[in-house]
């Protein structure tokens, strides 16, 4: 992108426009710091969070209705980005493993950047909302996003869950869930009751390959093992597990036929 001034202010009036969907004559804050985060992407600057000053710069100037000076190049490294696109299919989860550092990253939020930190710049962005990605060398980069499309097979191999530790005052790690332990899975189950319905099904059915068992009887059924009879009971419409031995659809069934 060309260090026009012109062509600078007119980017972040684009950006915000896009971003935030706004009544004619209304700018709102995060709507222009959002639009120049975006424009220190595009100028190379892979972290907008050590540039604020240079983020300010330009809301101040383009509030006053001046057009912005020459903005130097970053010096931080080219960065590749990429914003993946799959058409009617809902996003189930927006990550990457930096294979240069070992580092699973993941973005849950719209707004939620994560990046690796290390030499290769990995980094994510947009949640569930869109997919953008980046990284110096694609070699050194493992695709882990996830859609509703994908097949169960690919999730069961994909999906990851973040955890803050045993105690919760770690820092935020994410791994794979084919790679915890049974009780940790087992926990998570018992204790998370915002899981998501894929990630529920994922840990399900590690837990039964591994041949392990329920840390409590299911409440309904009663039965302890992985594959109890609610997790028998198939779907009348899709054939997928109900997951209620007293339900005959499950809850994705029976949403489309509420609509």
């Amino acid at each position: 992108m060309e260090n026009d001034p012109i062509k600078i202010a007119e980017r972040i009036r684009q950006l915000v426009h896009e971003l935030y969907p706004l009544p004619k004559g209304v700018i709102e804050t995060e709507a222009l710091n959002s639009a120049a985060d975006e424009l220190l992407y595009d100028l190379g600057y892979v972290y907008p969070d050590k540039h604020v000053d240079l983020r300010d710069a330009f809301v101040n100037m383009f509030r006053a209705g001046r057009n912005l000076p020459e903005i130097p190049k970053s010096e931080e490294g080219v960065v590749n980005l990429e914003v993946k696109e799959e058409p009617c299919s809902l996003i189930i989860q927006n990550a990457l493993k930096c294979l240069a550092c070992g580092k699973i990253i993941a973005s849950t939020s719209v707004h939620d950047y994560a990046s690796c930190g290390c030499a290769n710049k990995a980094m994510v962005d947009g949640g569930k909302e869109y997919i953008r990605c980046g990284w110096i060398d694609k070699e050194l980069i493992q695709d882990l996003s996830v859609f509703e499309k994908d097949s169960f097979e690919t999730m069961c191999d994909k999906l990851v869950w973040g955890s803050y530790g045993i105690k919760g005052d770690e820092p935020l790690k994410f791994n794979f869930i084919k790679d915890l332990e049974v009780d940790h899975i087992n926990a998570i189950l018992k204790n998370v009751k915002s899981i998501s319905f894929y990630h529920k099904e994922v840990m399900t059915e590690i837990l039964k390959r591994a041949g392990g068992k329920r840390e409590t009887p299911c409440e309904n059924c009663k039965e302890d093992t992985i594959e109890c009879a609610c997790m028998r009971n198939k779907c009348i419409k899709c054939g997928e597990s109900v997951g209620n031995i007293t339900f005959t659809v499950c809850d994705k069934c029976w949403g489309k036929e509420k609509k």
